[in-house]
């Protein structure tokens, strides 16, 4: 901001004051040439700039001190990469899916970074959303609890994976 007054000074938009140097002091204060504090005085639209030019470099001296002791905090976040997978909704239910995902959560197979199993919830929205499906916790959990209760076939859709698998059936 202060290149910018004083490149305003000198191109003449403003009155022209002379040779006016701009530099910053610790104490965030504008020094000038001393022709130009008696023109300020006098002129409010000069006052005026001249404040809100020390109102600017004072909030960019803030945020700079803030840049070098909080660098985490200026870094740009980069949104995640959109997955290239979805799920075949012409052959297969969300149900399958989340018939799945209980499978894998009940064994144990997926942890989280300590080790720990992680949270089904937290499995069922990670990979509906890296399949581009919308599932709700609260669905999720309602359908897992129909999984868990269903006396026959509970696990349809692992079968027929298995049958895929021993090359029985082909998808």
């Amino acid at each position: 901001m202060v290149l910018s007054l004083h490149f305003r000074l000198c191109c003449g938009s403003l009155p022209q004051v002379g040779s006016a140097t701009w530099r910053l002091i610790s104490s965030c204060t504008i020094c000038t040439h001393s022709s130009l504090w008696p023109c300020a005085k006098k002129n409010e639209t000069l006052r005026s700039l001249i404040h809100r030019c020390r109102t600017n470099i004072t909030t960019l001296i803030d945020q700079n001190e803030k840049r070098l002791t909080f660098p985490e905090l200026f870094t740009p976040v980069l949104p995640g990469e959109k997955s290239p997978f979805h799920w075949n909704l012409d052959k297969f239910t969300k149900r399958d899916l989340l018939e799945l995902l209980t499978a894998l959560c009940r064994a144990e197979a997926i942890v989280d970074d300590r080790g720990k199993p992680a949270a089904y919830a937290r499995v069922v929205s990670s990979v509906a959303e890296r399949l581009h499906l919308s599932i709700s916790e609260s669905s999720a959990y309602n359908e897992r609890d129909t999984i868990l209760n269903i006396k026959r076939n509970p696990a349809a859709f692992i079968s027929h994976l298995v049958t895929c698998l021993t090359g029985s059936l082909k998808i």
